[in-house]
């Protein structure tokens, strides 16, 4: 489901359930001092039923943003990239003027398993991905304007990724972990996961991608994975949470492991973790939103 963080709650739109692949639910996880309260968010003009698209909380936190995404509309064709504003002031559901059209200039393509990152401020930075009815998978970096609704191609960094997650850091950088890679071996090109210690920095200060070689703080590197979480502390540490190989079915396994990447040295520690874990699984939701615990909530695991 699409999933962001407004002050200490967890607002989680659409996603798979039992009984329908593309759902169009709206609820807020609230992290109080001693319990979790769940609620149902009140939604007029309500967008479609959409799996694996993503959310971000924008415009100090009156909108959100619900992009992409696999529908019954969008899963039997290609088309643009499709949003949706939701206005908590409103409590109504905008879609946008393109949603509809075939061809639009400077408007990317619908997709999942890509990210969507908010910067704070005006931009939502959206990279990679893989196409919902062709299954392309897309190297393709853009922003998006909230004030103007507008998109921006950017400058890419040439690697065809999905499954990964991008964190914006209080310097401007926004890093790329994990996820899937299109890689040329032996003349063919195949997805395999990324190395963890292999993180893609984009800057948006100077508008340029660099790469980082991660080390091990305890010589073990955590485990490569896709579809997990990423959450950043107030001091830019990255907690990443959970994903999977991105095999088949029948060979898929489900982590639940965590791990800290040090923005500061590059550097990732694995820590020993006391209490009972999270069950293990992946496109789950996250966040931190107390400021100090990760609240990890849903996701799909092995039945």
């Amino acid at each position: 489901m699409a999933t962001a963080q407004r002050n200490n709650s967890l607002l989680l739109f659409g996603g798979e359930n039992a009984t329908s692949h593309y759902t169009n639910t709206f609820y807020q996880l609230t992290q109080t001092s001693s319990t979790y309260d769940w609620s149902t968010v009140p939604q007029t003009n309500t967008p479609p039923g959409v799996s694996y698209a993503q959310a971000v909380v924008a415009n100090n936190n009156n909108d959100m943003y619900v992009m992409g995404g696999i529908s019954n509309a969008t899963s039997v064709q290609d088309t643009l990239l499709q949003y949706y504003k939701y206005s908590f002031n409103s409590q109504s559901w905008t879609a946008a003027s393109t949603n509809n059209l075939t061809n639009a200039t400077g408007v990317p393509l619908n997709r999942y398993l890509f990210s969507a990152t908010y910067d704070g401020a005006n931009t939502i930075y959206i990279y990679g991905g893989v196409t919902v009815f062709t299954k392309n998978i897309l190297a393709d970096f853009y922003k998006f304007d909230i004030t103007t609704g507008t998109f921006t191609e950017l400058p890419n960094p040439n690697l065809f990724r999905y499954g990964h997650t991008a964190s914006y850091l209080s310097n401007g950088q926004l890093v790329i972990v994990g996820g899937m890679v299109l890689v040329n071996q032996s003349g063919q090109m195949n997805s395999i996961l990324a190395p963890m210690n292999q993180i893609m920095i984009y800057d948006t200060k100077s508008n340029s991608w660099s790469m980082k070689e991660a080390t091990a703080n305890n010589g073990t590197l955590p485990s490569t994975r896709s579809n997990h979480n990423a959450a950043v502390t107030s001091d830019n540490k990255i907690i990443v949470f959970g994903g999977d190989n991105q095999a088949t079915q029948r060979n898929k396994m489900y982590l639940n492991a965590f791990a800290i990447l040090d923005t500061s040295s590059w550097s990732w520690t694995v820590p020993a973790v006391n209490g009972i874990p999270p069950a293990r699984r992946t496109l789950a939701s996250g966040a931190i939103l107390d400021g100090n615990h990760l609240t990890i909530a849903f996701g799909k695991t092995r039945r």
